[in-house]
């Protein structure tokens, strides 16, 4: 029994440990909520706890070049942008981390959302270009919360 609890602690040490060292910046992922398809556009977010300097998504996928902007909470829908992606390639994209522009003050409710890149100028220019992207006739969006530690 002793060492069957030992190996136990052991093994979960490790997990933890290797949890903690994956590369996630200090943002600790929670509930997942997923949107779209990989036909056209996609958004894996998960409720998360870090600093509320940045967000992590887990996958995006578009099939278009673009970007993901933040969005702040405005009573249950987008509000202002708070941070946007770097430019995206067409594809699928892994662990893409955004940096807020202006940090979290307290635990927050944001909408991550896939912008097209419509000009071809390589700069994000909503509301005056790049509009949002469609899944059918659904903006590819998704709320998330941001939890403060």
């Amino acid at each position: 029994m002793r060492k069957t609890l030992a190996t136990f602690v052991a093994v979960a040490a490790c997990l933890s440990l290797a949890a903690c060292k994956s590369g996630d910046k200090g943002i600790k992922l929670g509930t997942k909520r997923n949107v779209g398809d990989d036909a056209s556009y996609s958004i894996h977010a998960a409720d998360q706890e870090g600093k509320g300097k940045a967000i992590k998504l887990p996958r995006v996928y578009l099939k278009e070049k673009g970007y993901v902007a933040v969005h702040a909470d405005a009573g249950g829908a987008p509000g202002p942008v708070l941070g946007v992606s770097d430019l995206l390639e067409a594809g699928d994209h892994k662990k893409v981390r955004i940096k807020l522009e202006k940090p979290l003050t307290s635990a927050a409710d944001v909408w991550p959302m896939i912008h097209v890149e419509d000009n071809n100028n390589s700069t994000y220019d909503f509301p005056n270009g790049d509009a949002p992207a469609k899944i059918g006739e659904q903006v590819a969006q998704v709320k998330m919360h941001v939890t403060l530690r």
